[in-house]
């Protein structure tokens, strides 16, 4: 009894243990570390943080960085930085369903070298696990070394979810027609399809 006892009790330790450490801030969320989409690419420099960085933040190919596990303890306000490389370039943090937020960063000596400039604007996290999706905006993106979260006493609105329904129905007034006659027609439409032109 006395053995279960000290078990459960080294097990529920190791639990509050990993529960804690889990949203200690500030987080940090190496670019490498994240799900890659598009052409973003990851590089070994001497220097950066993880001595890695990512680049070939392209528009055209939609690249994005994802990370699925952000977690926190409390919902509100936290300062998200950015550690980049390059020209000054805007991209989006995208949280949850919210409405992305656009951040522009700022100018660094070399595009591919250390060190690298710092920008940061504030961000809306649920308590729990996040998702954050950082993709570009108007053009090709920075090179990024890392991103941070920390703690801050600033206070932004929660953001509004972003809308994906129409309130109306655009297809009701919609006609499908066809050159030939085709029997899965009749299965593109939510309405009865009385002839097909």
């Amino acid at each position: 009894m006395n053995t279960l006892l000290r078990n459960f009790s080294f097990l529920l330790s190791l639990l509050c243990v990993s529960r804690s450490q889990a949203a200690q801030l500030p987080i940090i969320l190496e670019a490498e570390n994240a799900r890659l989409f598009g052409d973003l690419k990851v590089e070994g420099v001497s220097g950066f943080s993880g001595n890695k960085y990512v680049h070939d933040f392209h528009i055209n190919s939609d690249s994005y960085f994802l990370y699925e596990n952000v977690e926190v303890d409390q919902a509100g306000t936290y300062e998200f930085k950015v550690f980049s490389t390059g020209t000054a370039r805007p991209f989006y943090i995208k949280v949850n369903d919210y409405n992305r937020i656009v951040l522009r960063t700022k100018d660094s000596p070399d595009w591919n070298a250390p060190p690298t400039a710092v920008a940061s604007t504030y961000i809306y996290l649920d308590a729990g696990v996040n998702i954050i999706k950082i993709g570009t905006e108007f053009e090709n993106g920075p090179n990024v070394d890392k991103f941070e979260i920390h703690s801050t006493s600033n206070k932004i609105e929660k953001p509004e979810k972003v809308t994906v329904a129409f309130p109306y129905d655009f297809t009701d007034e919609a006609e499908i027609t066809a050159e030939h006659t085709n029997k899965t027609l009749v299965y593109l439409t939510d309405k009865p399809v009385g002839g097909i032109k």
